[in-house]
């Protein structure tokens, strides 16, 4: 499974991968004692930068095998990243995919009073973008684990109010369904708001250039 041999695992072929057993095994461990406990950790490539995209499948199978030992059942597969403008957002070239469990138990839906900002990217999520086809708001359905979907929608120039003017601008809907057993409106609102504020705020074409 490592570099230098080829073998399948979850439907996938592993022959470039650059970290060894123990550091794969290490970085799972650390994100699943996150989600456990709620309490974030820094990207695993912050440690480990030359980790590369089989790297990471691993490590996501490290913790489905450990997930289905416990009880969960595969249920399907999610495909993301399959817009053009998604992939050049977050710098990468290819759509990415992963495993739908269907949980044994209702762990994943207790309530957290106490969720914070930082712990929703730990939770189970997705992003739906049906905005390249001009739409102008969606709600997708949640399906187990996701706890929530965040829906881009079509950009189009429209006016809206800048200070004391009016002025037009390229605007689009941002949408959050999510399941309120996990987290309250509160959290939702405010995560959604962080997003709108990244996406309007920072300097995209020179941090991308």
């Amino acid at each position: 499974m490592w570099k230098g041999a080829c073998s399948v695992r979850e439907g996938r072929a592993y022959g470039r991968l650059v970290a060894n057993p123990d550091t794969i095994a290490s970085l799972a461990d650390a994100l699943w004692e996150a989600e456990r406990t709620r309490i974030p950790i820094s990207p695993p490539t912050d440690q480990h930068p030359d980790l590369v995209i089989d790297d990471a499948y691993a490590i996501q199978t490290h913790n489905i095998v450990r997930r289905t030992a416990d009880g969960a059942r595969m249920a399907g597969r999610k495909i993301g990243l399959t817009s053009k403008g998604m992939q050049e957002l977050l710098g990468v070239d290819e759509p990415d995919y992963g495993v739908l469990l269907r949980q044994k138990h209702k762990a994943a839906f207790r309530k957290n009073e106490g969720a914070s900002l930082t712990y929703l990217p730990f939770m189970d999520r997705a992003i739906s973008n049906p905005g390249p086809l001009g739409t102008c708001a969606s709600a997708a359905i949640i399906n187990q684990p996701n706890v929530g979907i965040i829906t881009t929608e079509g950009v189009s120039r429209r006016p809206t109010v800048v200070g004391d003017a009016i002025a037009i601008h390229h605007l689009c809907v941002l949408g959050l369904p999510y399941d309120h057993r996990a987290f309250d409106g509160v959290t939702a609102a405010r995560f959604l708001a962080y997003i709108r504020d990244a996406l309007q705020d920072r300097d995209w074409e020179a941090e991308l250039a």
